[in-house]
């Protein structure tokens, strides 16, 4: 087969080409052009090209006259919009034509954007290297040294000219480092990690080697990441010395607090919690009342109602706590009002004042407010109206002045439209209110919880007992259907019941029956499982039922999880379920 002429050449450019005589006529004209250009029929051999392409023709006029070059000109008129480079045409020195290659501007602007965006990456990537806190190298895959980054020259005391192209022995023989890593990577063709000592430093240094592999398997690059231990040390104190800062003024709030509050922090780590700490702090400090607190049972409301007392300017003040269902309705007035002497049989000679009157200046908590009576709410609704009580067989009237917190676990506009609650009573305890989230919406706060409370019933019965972390996840996965008050019961049972160092066991009995019996089909016991990937494998199952609850496609889950939604798609096929 002949090689390629001339001809062949130009016609299969990617670029266009149009060349003419020493007179400016056209003389030869590519397919590329003849694309590029409009109306390229007109282009026939002869024509002068100013009469085609008046910018570009009076543009290689100018070289034929001149014959000085042109190289990336805007070429921009009527029928054109190029980017041309042009030069003369010369035979033994004799000028015989000239030749002219272009592309449109379009294409052009094309690719000095991807040039620009291959140059703003560049330097992004140069940026991120050099001024990584990390020492990182760059080697071949022959061991010779590519590039290092300036936290490597500080930590081993290494120029950057004396590294780069030696190869590794080189600078290990010359006593920059004790250990080579770079030759077991390049062996390997693995991941590995080992400390060396920098040994023109002193410095200890955590080293992991990381194999580029090229499309045949092979070793192209090793990259070496170098960390500080003497940094990773002073930051890890420094975060001592934040963490210690930060006790403290926990122990200070703490510190205002009642004893029942002490032993059962509230733990809020959980963003809706958070805020919802937050707005009770808000309500505490500007001595809102009438606040009604919101939840299911188990959850923690008569804990943030005591939180509030303590949160404001009262909490020297009495807090007094009434369950409104512990109440027979008989008595419910004498103990809400109190009573005088002779008031009725039985009564004390002295008289007893009432639980509101008990909570004056201080702060008056009615728990479970759902189960009061209709009688009982017409008596606390006067009292909410003009702040004052008169006690059974008394005639002088006593103000009373005191917050009033209200809880309940039922929902109490159903309970109005059944007649079983007073609407304005209603209306006058839910001017403000506060939801507290239930256990299972927040995943975050169970490991602190489960911490507390082992720390506290370690103390208690004088244990030493431990949790493990996957025991840990696996709370994180239970529905706790009584909430904290059920997380409470399975960590003393734990502590108490606990034959080993470790409550696993106990807890796994409580509440992963349901996980791995699903597990299992329902074949098989428990203690039957010695498999780490089928224990993990139904804790990520339990975690996407979970969170399926509230993300209900794969794109939403995957965005839940941090991941891809093809990896969604196989997990969920994997564990035999399905979207909504």
């Amino acid at each position: 087969m002949n090689p390629p002429n001339n001809g062949h050449i130009i016609k299969n450019c990617i670029h266009g080409i149009i060349a003419t005589d020493s007179q400016g006529k056209l003389i030869s004209v590519n397919a590329k052009a003849r694309k590029i250009l409009k109306h390229s029929h007109k282009f026939q051999i002869g024509v002068d090209i100013m009469a085609l392409l008046p910018v570009t023709g009076q543009l290689i006029h100018d070289v034929l006259q001149k014959k000085k070059p042109y190289f990336g000109h805007q070429a921009e008129g009527e029928a054109e919009n190029l980017i041309v480079s042009i030069n003369a045409i010369k035979e033994e020195d004799q000028l015989i034509g000239a030749v002219c290659s272009f592309v449109e501007m379009s294409e052009f602007e094309a690719v000095a954007h991807k040039l620009n965006f291959i140059d703003i990456m560049e330097k992004k990537f140069r940026t991120v290297f050099h001024e990584s806190f990390d020492g990182i190298w760059v080697c071949d895959g022959n061991g010779t040294v590519l590039d290092i980054n300036k936290s490597t020259e500080k930590l081993l005391g290494i120029p950057r000219s004396e590294a780069v192209g030696k190869s590794i022995k080189d600078l290990f023989d010359k006593g920059y480092y004790d250990k080579i890593l770079t030759y077991e990577v390049l062996r390997t063709k693995k991941k590995i990690s080992q400390l060396q000592t920098a040994l023109k430093t002193g410095k200890q240094i955590l080293c992991t080697g990381i194999p580029v592999l090229d499309q045949n398997g092979e070793v192209s690059l090793v990259i070496i990441n170098e960390r500080d231990l003497s940094q990773l040390i002073q930051t890890r104190n420094e975060l001592e010395e934040i963490r210690q800062e930060k006790d403290r003024y926990r122990n200070e709030i703490a510190a205002m607090a009642m004893k029942e509050l002490q032993e059962n922090s509230i733990v809020a780590e959980n963003r809706t919690m958070h805020r919802v700490m937050e707005t009770a702090v808000k309500f505490a400090q500007m001595e809102v009342s009438e606040i009604l607190i919101l939840g299911e049972s188990g959850t923690g409301k008569g804990l943030t109602a005591k939180f509030i007392h303590q949160s404001g300017p009262r909490a020297s003040k009495p807090f007094i706590q009434i369950n409104c269902a512990a109440i027979p309705e008989s008595i419910l007035e004498a103990e809400l009002f109190g009573y005088d002497k002779g008031a009725f049989t039985g009564a004390k000679e002295s008289g007893k004042p009432g639980l509101i009157e008990l909570a004056n200046e201080g702060t008056l908590f009615l728990d479970e407010i759902g189960e009061l009576s209709m009688a009982g709410q017409a008596k606390l609704l006067k009292y909410l109206d003009d702040h004052e009580v008169m006690r059974i067989g008394g005639t002088k009237v006593r103000k009373v002045d005191c917050i009033v917190i209200s809880a309940t676990n039922q929902h109490l506009e159903q309970l109005v439209e059944e007649k079983k609650f007073r609407a304005d009573l209603l209306f006058r305890l839910n001017s403000l209110s506060l939801t507290i989230p239930p256990l299972r919406e927040r995943p975050e706060d169970i490991i602190e919880l489960t911490h507390q409370l082992l720390q506290s019933y370690n103390e208690k019965y004088r244990m030493e007992k431990q949790i493990n972390p996957l025991t840990l996840a696996m709370l994180q996965t239970y529905s706790f259907p009584g909430n904290v008050r059920e997380l409470k019961n399975i960590i003393k049972k734990g502590v108490v019941m606990s034959e080993s160092d470790h409550i696993d066991s106990v807890l796994i009995d409580v509440v992963g029956k349901e996980m791995f019996d699903d597990l299992l089909n329902g074949n098989g016991k428990l203690e039957d499982i010695r498999n780490l990937d089928d224990i993990m494998a139904a804790f990520e199952k339990e975690l996407i039922k979970n969170a399926m609850k509230k993300h209900g496609t794969t794109r939403e889950l995957a965005l839940y999880f941090n991941t891809s939604q093809p990896t969604i798609v196989r997990k969920l096929k994997r564990h035999g379920l399905s979207t909504r």
